[in-house]
């Protein structure tokens, strides 16, 4: 949690060095809830590698290989003494790999579930409050026209509209296409 040191100013005497307090919302702590748990789950699973430039290139020309390639070399080795004693591939430790890639290949699809799902909330929930704050300012220029209304009513739909910018809504592109001229037959 950040702090921030109060500082005074008056003639009482130096600044006050006491840490502010910040109120944690319900919803922030439901949220750091929720990311520590993720964070003890992610130190739960075992060969967790973070994506980094120097192995991506290595993994995005490897990975397209088919598994029955690789099912294949496992037991070439298994049934081959002298490639086994070379020691390039273990075929134990090939067939664990394969394991916690089968296992946690569902999981990784459920996350994604989870993320999209997470995303997509999100941006609802943004888009309805939008929604409302949008015929909020319709509903205040439509009041702030009326002189009774006061000069605070004025001045938040000048404000409203100037944070809109000049185009205001964004339109939809046209979805018909431009029309090809058309040229005279000729006989």
């Amino acid at each position: 949690m950040t702090t921030i040191i109060r500082q005074s100013a008056g003639a009482e005497g130096p600044p006050d060095n006491t840490p502010a307090t910040f109120t944690v919302t319900h919803y922030q702590q439901l949220a750091s809830d929720f990311m520590k748990s993720l964070d003890a789950i992610t130190t739960a699973v075992p060969k967790l590698e973070a994506r980094h430039s120097s192995t991506a290139a290595f993994v995005r020309t490897h990975i397209g290989f088919p598994l029955p390639f690789v099912l294949s070399a496992i037991a070439l080795v298994e049934q081959t003494p002298e490639l086994a004693a070379v020691g390039k591939l273990d075929p134990v430790a090939a067939r664990e790999t394969l394991q916690f890639i089968e296992a946690f290949r569902t999981l990784l699809g459920k996350v994604r579930i989870f993320e999209d799902t997470l995303a997509f909330s999100l941006d609802t929930l943004y888009a309805n409050l939008v929604a409302d704050c949008l015929q909020t300012y319709w509903i205040a220029k439509g009041v702030a026209r009326d002189a009774s209304s006061g000069i605070v009513v004025e001045s938040h739909v000048t404000n409203m509209k100037r944070t809109l910018g000049k185009k205001g809504l964004p339109r939809k592109k046209s979805t018909t296409p431009p029309q090809a001229p058309v040229t005279p037959a000729t006989t």
